[in-house]
């Protein structure tokens, strides 16, 4: 059936809704050492991945400042559930979060629409609310390359920030939507830092390290002089 949608609204998708970051493996080290290395491995388009290995996510084309770089879907955690794991270094905690993201999630709260679902046994599968404060919320970037993201302290050194927003409205069960939108002009190929300030202890930057080694993954600057 032919399509209702014009080439003009597929460019607006294009340029609104797919990422402008790439992170991960390149086609080299996927050809020539993953899965030349082991015939279980799921098979990839080499074409859809970056030439060079992007340990942090880059611009895979030029941004301009004030253009969004990614959205993408995000986990509400309790703390206690994620501190020690090799996830912590790329998740976002209250306290590394900026003021513009608290206040996010204080409105979020008071409107019905943060909360910290769990379900299983204990709840008999149904959906229940473990908020317990501010403090205890976790953020995970369920998709896209956003926990890949290369975190800042200096904000001048940033060239992305990231709203906060609410996926849709309470009855449909909402979670959370993480936006990063450039701040300063990016070009293709170029790191993007996000000012927010880098988390993780040094034993699950290491844990997270382990994962990584394992599953042939290339590792950031940062993690490379953990090892020593």
């Amino acid at each position: 059936a032919d399509s209702n949608i014009t080439v003009d609204e597929m460019d607006r998708y294009r340029r609104d809704y797919c990422a402008k970051s790439v992170a991960g493996i390149g086609s080299d080290t996927y050809s020539n050492r993953i899965k030349s290395g082991n015939k279980q491995v799921y098979k990839l388009n080499v074409e859809r991945l970056p030439v060079n290995d992007a340990p942090s996510a880059v611009a895979k084309v030029s941004i301009t400042n004030g253009e969004r770089v990614e959205l993408a879907p995000a986990l509400v955690l309790s703390r206690e559930m994620v501190t020690g794991t090799a996830i912590a270094p790329l998740c976002f905690f209250w306290q590394e979060l900026t003021e513009e993201h608290h206040e996010a999630l204080l409105e979020l709260r008071e409107g019905g629409r943060l909360k910290v679902q769990q379900q299983g046994h204990d709840t008999q599968w149904h959906r229940r609310d473990f908020f317990s404060s501010f403090q205890d919320v976790v953020i995970f970037a369920a998709a896209g390359n956003v926990a890949l993201i290369e975190r800042v302290a200096d904000s001048n050194d940033a060239n992305c920030e990231m709203k906060i927003r609410s996926s849709g409205p309470e009855s449909e069960g909402a979670g959370l939507v993480l936006e990063v939108i450039a701040i300063k002009d990016i070009h293709a190929g170029e790191a993007l830092r996000l000012n927010i300030v880098p988390t993780g202890s040094k034993e699950e930057k290491l844990a997270l390290v382990g994962i990584l080694e394992q599953t042939g993954q290339p590792l950031s600057s940062s993690l490379q002089a953990l090892k020593g």
